[in-house]
């Protein structure tokens, strides 16, 4: 069934906006809005006169690039054990058991994951990504933050993202989600933190709604600003206020399971989860170690509102990855690795159950956590069981009228 959100703005709408000299960057059909750039202030004034427009809203103030630091943290190889198969990652798959869904033939084969990110350098080349690429299993490929796009020549973060669920090097590096199809979305620019990348997730999000993903991947989360006075507010986390999040919410009511990194702010003064972590109906991934500690780095809840947050853990650090320099692998650490290990294991338990909807898959991951019967601020439901999780699933579906 058709709502207002699946009609686009309306054509003469975004016609006028470019009438009065802006750069229509582009629109939400979720929101109803358009994003634009101008570098010329009587240009806002000729928007305010626009009948049509009720409300307008500054994103971005060009002051000169700081680089965001994430809060990740980056640590060197280490001579780890290596699973004949799925490598020096066997461990963070291994504590979710993760490589049970894959012996029952479950690797992803028909689910869609779109990756919403920074930037995707070198994922045409890298031999991890080489049956995905040879099987022609990236489907579809936008970036909203560079005009010309640069997809495949700028950003490692999205790379390294890619490689927990995407990567088939058999030995070195196998991912959760090894036979899933894969939309790259560029919605994130490392050389500055403005409420505008914000809007471009929401693009990419649309875009992924579009053309048919089942899954989004964000390791992606917002809180401050280059400009102080645009920051959030911790109170503005409760799951509604903010667009980003609101976004995220609307992603799951249109059939998509979004899984958001909680953010790596724990040892940090915010501490808390960013944006969209807060949102209500997805599911935020929270970091712990290949024995189920958790890092001190891994955000907290709860949202705003009291929820729990985050929602369940999987293995952020230590986590090998593909490495952005060589077409060699590394380590790193944080929730942004934590969450794509979650997200791809999502997509192989949805692939067993393809009538089941999206809150139901939601339930059961949280529900074989093993926290479940106790969550807290720190590791949330905690870490799940996939193994357990298609077991309750495989339960239901045979008792279901």
């Amino acid at each position: 069934m058709l709502t207002d959100e699946d009609l686009p703005v309306n054509p003469d709408y975004i016609r006028k906006v470019a009438a009065t000299g802006a750069r229509v960057l582009f629109s939400s059909r979720w929101f109803n809005s358009i994003v634009i750039e101008t570098k010329d202030t009587t240009v806002l004034q000729k928007l305010q006169r626009l009948d049509f427009v009720s409300f307008s809203q500054v994103l971005r103030k060009k002051e000169g690039g700081i680089k965001s630091v994430k809060g990740a943290e980056i640590v060197l190889p280490t001579d780890v054990y290596r699973d004949p198969y799925y490598g020096a990652g066997f461990h963070q798959i291994h504590l979710e058991n993760g490589e049970k869904l894959h012996e029952l033939g479950l690797k992803g084969q028909g689910m869609t994951i779109a990756v919403i990110d920074e930037g995707f350098n070198r994922v045409n080349i890298h031999p991890a990504f080489a049956k995905l690429l040879r099987d022609q299993r990236i489907v579809f490929v936008k970036d909203f933050v560079h005009f010309p796009a640069r997809s495949y020549v700028f950003g490692d973060h999205g790379m390294i993202v890619l490689s927990q669920m995407a990567s088939q090097d058999s030995g070195r590096l196998v991912g959760t989600a090894p036979q899933a199809s894969y939309m790259l979305l560029t919605s994130e620019n490392d050389t500055s933190e403005y409420p505008v990348e914000e809007e471009a997730w929401i693009a990419a999000a649309e875009a992924a709604d579009s053309a048919g993903a089942d899954i989004i991947n964000s390791s992606l989360g917002y809180t401050r600003f280059d400009r102080h006075d645009l920051d959030h507010t911790y109170d503005d986390l409760d799951g509604k206020t903010l667009r980003i999040s609101r976004a995220a919410n609307l992603a799951a009511r249109r059939g998509m399971i979004v899984c958001n990194s909680a953010g790596n702010e724990g040892a940090n003064s915010w501490y808390h989860i960013g944006a969209p972590a807060d949102a209500i109906d997805i599911l935020s991934i929270g970091a712990v170690d290949t024995a189920g500690y958790i890092r001190k780095f891994s955000s907290r809840g709860p949202s705003a509102d009291g929820r729990i947050k985050p929602d369940v853990c999987g293995v952020g650090y230590r986590t090998t990855t593909t490495d952005p320099a060589t077409n060699g692998y590394t380590v790193e650490s944080g929730t942004s690795v934590s969450s794509p290990i979650i997200a791809g294991l999502v997509a192989c338990l949805w692939q067993a159950y393809p009538m089941l909807g999206n809150y139901e898959i939601m339930d059961a991951v949280r529900k074989s956590a093993n926290h479940y019967a106790h969550p807290d601020n720190a590791y949330g439901y905690g870490v799940p069981d996939f193994l357990f999780a298609w077991q309750l699933l495989k339960e239901r579906t045979y008792i279901s009228p």
